[in-house]
């Protein structure tokens, strides 16, 4: 495994304990139980259990009152969508939105890991798609860790986020958590999120920076689009451009979050330098499936 790579997991190895339990416990949990219920043990009768449970047969066998328990099915498993386009590029202190993806990825698969949630993923650039299947195996999960590492080293243009949300609305047959992270500067997959929605749980998270709403203010300067390789000038120290660019920032991110909420997919904007294991800790500890329901 690369050593760079190997180091972020050391990083974050104890602090996805701390994200596996805010997924096992709590409101977040309470969404992904199931409606059936599994028969787990018999015991004795107290107060406090419902008549309705009382198991007759034994009962009568035993002439003392027993009472049959259950347990409430899980259904929970995650699905990662990760974009490692090149417009995944954009840094701001020197780390890059592909490093908070990845720093996202790495987190969710080793906090699934330790709760044994089944988690695979789907990553995608310019050449296209790569699919895991879900898994609790370690060395599955740290293969597709791996693997997805030297994919998003990839140099060739193309978003086919569209793409990659179809494939996943065939892929999955069993109600799925899935996180589709990418910075979202493509058009066109809005029908295919509605779509993937009417039978998962969709969370989008909208990687950021402080790029996107200014510059620094060190005069004209020449700009490339990472995906189109074209150039641009940019005003940077104008008060007028200034404006203009965090104004349309705001605008963007605001189409972003209501194109989430009318397709029932709940909208989680991270900025590059947010603490991604408390934003994502607060997610779990906060989160209402109502969006879905609706």
């Amino acid at each position: 495994m690369d050593k760079d790579f190997a180091n972020k997991i050391k990083q974050l190895k104890f602090s996805s304990r701390l994200l596996s339990y805010k997924m096992t416990t709590g409101v977040f949990r309470s969404h992904f139980l199931g409606n059936g219920l599994d028969f787990d043990s018999i015991r004795k009768y107290t107060n406090e259990d419902d008549a309705k449970n009382i198991d007759w047969n034994v009962t009568a066998r035993t002439g003392e009152p027993f009472v049959k328990i259950y347990r409430k099915e899980c259904n929970l498993n995650l699905f990662l969508c990760v974009d490692y386009s090149l417009s995944m590029n954009q840094a701001y202190n020197e780390k890059t939105l592909k490093d908070v993806a990845q720093m996202i990825v790495i987190a969710l698969s080793l906090s699934a890991l330790y709760s044994a949630i089944p988690i695979g993923g789907t990553y995608f650039n310019g050449e296209g798609l790569k699919v895991f299947k879900p898994s609790t195996n370690k060395n599955n999960v740290f293969k597709m860790l791996e693997n997805t590492y030297q994919f998003s080293k990839s140099e060739k243009k193309g978003t086919p986020l569209n793409e990659a949300i179809k494939s996943i609305s065939s892929f999955l047959k069993t109600r799925t958590l899935v996180f589709i992270i990418s910075d979202f500067n493509v058009a066109n997959y809005e029908t295919s999120l509605a779509r993937l929605t009417a039978k998962h749980d969709v969370v989008c998270i909208k990687l950021i920076n402080e790029t996107s709403f200014s510059l620094p203010k060190v005069g004209t300067i020449i700009c490339t689009d990472y995906e189109r390789k074209f150039d641009m000038l940019l005003p940077t120290s104008s008060k007028t451009y200034i404006k203009a660019r965090k104004e349309e920032a705001i605008e963007k991110i605001e189409y972003w979050k209501n194109q989430c909420l009318s397709k029932k997919a709940h909208p989680l904007l991270i900025n590059s330098d947010d603490d991604i294991i408390k934003v994502l800790c607060k997610f779990f500890a906060t989160y209402n499936n109502n969006i879905r329901k609706e």
